[in-house]
């Protein structure tokens, strides 16, 4: 709750007054003055930290860009399995297999994908039992 109610006075103070410096102390309140932490809260706060710092001409490696970037994400993992027998007939296969393609195209170089497609329950990874 304290530190939603730090985080609700800077913006208060950003937005209203125009006082960034007040309001870069109270958002710095609500990361630092906390037990339980909310991070929606925490994230929003410092997004708020860097645009003020910005604003103000503070340098641009500040300690929040890297606090913050913990909060997106750095690498995709993508597993498609697909069984070609729960399928009722092809054209429904081919839409699917389309959203594998798109899915695939969108990923960055660091990004991982993989593709499975077992037909007829069959699992070529799996060796039957001699």
């Amino acid at each position: 709750m304290k530190q939603y109610i730090s985080y609700l006075k800077g913006l208060q103070l950003e937005l209203e007054e125009g006082d960034f410096y007040g309001a870069k102390s109270m958002y710095i309140n609500s990361l630092t003055q906390t037990i339980v932490v909310n991070h929606r809260i925490r994230k929003e706060s410092l997004q708020r930290l860097i645009s003020i710092n910005q604003r103000i001409g503070y340098p641009k490696d500040s300690p929040e860009k890297t606090l913050i970037s913990r909060y997106y994400i750095k690498q995709k993992y993508v597993q498609v399995l697909l069984d070609t027998s729960s399928f009722p007939n092809t054209k429904i296969l081919k839409s699917t297999m389309n959203l594998a393609i798109m899915l695939f195209n969108n990923l960055d170089m660091e990004d991982f994908y993989g593709l499975k497609i077992l037909k007829n329950g069959y699992n070529p990874n799996v060796q039957p039992n001699e």
